[in-house]
């Protein structure tokens, strides 16, 4: 309540300006009427006079900001005067909370760019999304599941299936029949295109959308135009929209683009315009390089979308609500064209009970794919950063503590002096807010470049590049400002009024007992310095058990056995050029390339298959034994591959053979399959596999014959359990190369890149790594989480650590008179040594047992990123504490060798 005081001397003061005001007044109206003017005409013109009467008042009111700014920027001049007299203070203060500050900043750059900032569109509230949900999944023949769709229907109650494909038939209806939507348009996932630039093969990433996806989000074109109806129509010819980024990057910024002709899948493709630069598609973070029509896909894959059938859904379809139109209402008019459509006809997409409806997610922050992809490991560590931010704002708080002893004889004689409180507490709040202000402009800097490096970590093990703007925007400015006001009020509010309580007696004669002295005595110094010390120890236990289950689980991942030789295989993905995966052409490219790379000295074996082994991509289906009903199912994974493929990443051959030439080119059934350890007890019990023959479910054939039985190994992803896995021979589709190398494989790169371009030259390679780089890439979020965890926790135990070190540091100081007593009395030096040492493991053991608390309380929110660890798991909180005790009986170390070191004789002069 110390604001009081002031509040009444401002209302006596505006209360006596009014008595002022009144008096004037009264004194006019008299002249008047002393002059001879009627008593209602002299009230009247007095009235008039109260308008400057008023400005007197005014000027008064000014006066005093004036007075408030004049002391203002004494406080500055001194209080940088005071900073520049303490330089360690005001390095370690600055450093301790840049590092908190932007380290918060640098997350939530992360977290605005891929989840809070809005598209680059007018009015981006009014663009939605269609999506289905339903009770149950729909009988689809064709359905593509893009990424970007937001998974939770907006119906609370229950989980239901929900999807954002649609067919184009489906989308026609919408389009033409709607009377809620301004605009709409469809669009497909982004593909992977080659288009030829100065006669060389680049790769880039395309989304075909409708003639009217620009207009719809009220795009209009940097350069040239955008897409239009009459684009996007049959036998049109093929144009196409750049990005501005993709334009700079690839083509110089020449203006002279518009209109140029570029071989784009070998099909001439006129650029018609160029995007605004704020744009770069739908999915935040996520860059198309060009826009194409629709049309122009079904020219370039005639055979994947097959438009005449409605069971094959493949588009997703953006609209732009009506002003006038709620979203509740352009639900309920939707589901009146959808619903009727997929629930009747022999190709019905669901059942009369399924109730299928259409939802409109909004689409102001874009598609989902980066969100649902980070946002569980971002708001982890926005919470870990958190804790560092409270962590050094105790850090500071302490040190402030045991600075404001050494400027008790100062605030003293300003109090002798006539200074009232509140003005001495202004003048440390004002250090205080400098302290922060130069903090946070520092801890911008270090956002932005921590920022940026996140960034590019993350692009760097993402499928494609992304594009994450973390540019400061005034969002993050103002979380900026949010975090330092509050290190400022939390950091700078208490000690400040801590050291204002000052016994003036002792401390004009310099005493250590002079601080607070008073109701609660020397006990409430201890207690807050004490209170902030086991503070930091606590959340310091909280961070650093979090690290710790972090990297138990990489390592984990890291370290399980796979079931294949992850060292020494150099994996190559190519673009063949050929884009009907069913050319007969793709079959003879990988024997050749297969041979010529097997052919290379350094090269043990060569192989491909469909997909790489742990890349994150996989092949599901159906199979039913011949012995078991028709109903009887088995769900199974499956990767086609070619010969040798077991030999080169030396999965263990149980029984059988592998496949052979001959193979690869029978077309008659049974085809020959072999088969891993889980699906060959699936299918026959515990009989012999080789041999034996199983079918496609629903299947009234003989379709497969098993020729070998291989160990089990992991296909998709670490984190996937083993799975029953058929591998068969790729015959058709594309193919990845494994090469088993007798050295390091990165090594042979230039040799591999020249034989490919000596088989074919128009192949081009869009990816090379090592396995072990494959692995490391689809582990980005476990090795993203466990190092920033583990930088996080030594930071935390540091900043506890100068914490724990300051208190006892400073408690020595002020006890030099008792311990001088002690030693006098006949104190060992063993016996102060023990007396401080315990002192600070007390403290320590307060803040690890309130630490483990709370450890056991938050970590069960990290069960779904960990990975054979239990959330409470008793050796990493063991591990932590005797690290936390090690750490701590170091800082005690230091204080308790100087409070050992006392002179009697000069600590009894002490006081």
């Amino acid at each position: 309540m110390h604001w009081l005081p002031r509040l009444f001397r401002k209302e006596q003061s505006e209360k006596h300006l009014d008595d002022e005001l009144r008096f004037h007044l009264e004194r006019q109206v008299s002249d008047y009427i002393a002059a001879g003017t009627p008593a209602e005409e002299a009230r009247r013109r007095a009235n008039l006079d109260f308008g400057g009467l008023e400005s007197i008042k005014q000027e008064t009111r000014e006066a005093h900001r004036g007075d408030f700014l004049d002391t203002l920027a004494q406080d500055i001049r001194f209080g940088l005067r005071t900073l520049r007299k303490s330089p360690v203070f005001t390095t370690v203060a600055i450093l301790t909370l840049a590092l908190g500050i932007g380290a918060n900043t640098a997350i939530f750059s992360l977290i605005n760019a891929v989840m809070l900032r809005s598209l680059p569109v007018p009015n981006p509230r009014d663009v939605v999304l269609l999506r289905w949900a339903a009770r149950r999944a729909p009988n689809i023949m064709g359905g593509y599941n893009w990424e970007g769709c937001p998974k939770e229907s907006g119906d609370p109650a229950a989980s239901v299936p929900t999807g954002c494909s649609f067919s184009y038939h489906m989308y026609q209806q919408i389009h033409t029949q709607q009377t809620v939507f301004s605009r709409t348009s469809a669009f497909i996932g982004s593909s992977d295109l080659r288009m030829k630039v100065d006669g060389r093969p680049v790769k880039l990433y395309g989304e075909f959308v409708g003639g009217d996806f620009f207009s719809t989000l009220g795009l209009r074109a940097e350069l040239g135009r955008v897409l239009d109806a009459s684009d996007d129509a049959p036998g049109a010819e093929p144009v196409a929209v750049l990005r501005y980024g993709y334009w700079q990057n690839q083509f110089g910024s020449d203006p002279a683009i518009i209109g140029r002709h570029v071989l784009l899948e070998s099909n001439v493709v006129t650029i018609v315009g160029v995007a605004p630069p704020a744009f770069t598609g739908l999915n935040p973070g996520i860059s198309d390089d060009v826009w194409l029509p629709l049309s122009f896909h079904f020219h370039l894959f005639p055979d994947e979308f097959r438009l005449d059938n409605p069971a094959n859904t493949w588009a997703e379809i953006v609209a732009r609500l009506k002003p006038e139109v709620t979203r509740a209402q352009a639900e309920s008019a939707i589901t009146a064209i959808f619903a009727p459509s997929v629930i009747s006809g022999p190709d019905a997409l669901f059942k009369p009970g399924d109730k299928p409806r259409i939802e409109l997610p909004e689409l102001a922050h874009g598609l989902v794919s980066l969100r649902e992809e980070f946002s569980k490991s971002l708001f982890v560590l926005m919470a870990a950063v958190g804790l560092i931010l409270l962590i050094a704002a105790a850090n500071i708080a302490g040190l402030m503590l045991s600075r404001a002893a050494s400027r008790q004889r100062e605030i003293a004689v300003r109090l002798a002096l006539g200074a009232r409180r509140q003005r001495i507490l202004r003048q440390l709040f004002t250090e205080s807010l400098m302290v922060v202000i130069a903090a946070a402009a520092l801890g911008i800097l270090l956002a932005y470049w921590g920022a940026s490096s996140l960034a590019v970590f993350l692009s760097a093990n993402w499928y494609q590049p992304l594009q994450i703007d973390v540019h400061p925007d005034p969002r993050v400015l103002g979380f900026t400002a949010a975090i330092a006001t509050f290190v400022g009020l939390f950091f700078g509010l208490a000690p400040g009024l801590h050291s204002t309580r000052v016994d003036l007696t002792h401390a004009l004669k310099g005493s250590a007992e002079s601080v607070n002295i008073g109701s609660r005595g020397e006990k409430r110094s201890l207690g807050l310095g004490s209170a902030l010390v086991i503070a930091q120890v606590a959340l310091s236990m909280v961070v650093l058990v979090g690290a710790g289950l972090l990297v138990h689980t990489l390592v984990n991942l890291q370290t399980m056995n796979v079931g294949f030789d992850t060292r020494n295989i150099l994996l190559l993905s190519i673009d063949p050029n050929i884009r009907d995966w069913k050319d007969p052409r793709l079959q003879y490219l990988h024997r050749d390339l297969q041979v010529r790379l097997a052919s290379i000295p350094a090269v043990l074996s060569a192989s491909y298959s469909m997909v790489p082994l742990l890349s994150g991509g996989n092949m599901d289906t159906m199979f039913q034994a011949l012995r078991t009903p028709i109903k009887s199912r088995i769900r199974s994974d499956e990767l086609p591959v070619g010969t040798r493929f077991f030999e080169t990443m030396h999965v263990e051959l149980l029984g059988g053979r592998t496949f052979n030439a001959a193979d690869f080119e029978a077309e008659a059934k049974p085809r020959p399959v072999i088969v891993n350890q889980m699906l060959a007890r699936l299918l026959f019990g515990e009989t012999n596999p080789i041999g034996q023959f199983f079918s496609d479910f629903g299947s009234k054939t003989v379709d497969y014959e098993v020729i070998g039985l291989v160990a089990d190994a992991k296909y998709a992803a670490l984190r996937s359990g083993v799975k029953p896995t058929a591998y068969l021979p790729l015959k058709v589709g594309g193919a990845s190369f494994e090469l088993r190398t007798a050295g390091e494989p990165k090594a042979l790169i230039p040799v591999v890149r020249a034989a490919v371009s000596e088989v074919n030259s128009n192949v081009l390679i869009t990816e090379i790594r090592t396995q072990t780089e494959q692995i490391d890439r689809t582990l980005y979020q476990e090795r993203l989480l466990a190092s920033l965890s583990s930088l996080f926790g030594v930071l935390a135990l540091g900043l506890a650590c100068i914490g724990l070190y300051g208190l006892l540091a400073y408690e020595v100081t002020r006890r030099t008179h008792e311990i001088g007593v002690r030693m006098a009395l006949g104190a060992a030096q063993r016996d102060v040594l023990r007396l401080v040492v315990w002192r600070g493991l007390s403290l320590a053991a307060i803040g690890a047992v309130i630490g483990v608390a709370a450890t056991v309380g938050l970590t069960r929110y990290l069960e779904s990123l960990l990975y054979g660890v239990n959330p409470v798991d008793p050796v990493t909180l063991a591990g932590v504490a005797a690290l936390l005790f090690v750490v701590a009986i170091a800082a005690c170390y230091i204080p308790a060798r100087r409070a050992t070191r006392v002179d009697p004789m000069i600590a009894l002069r002490y006081e």
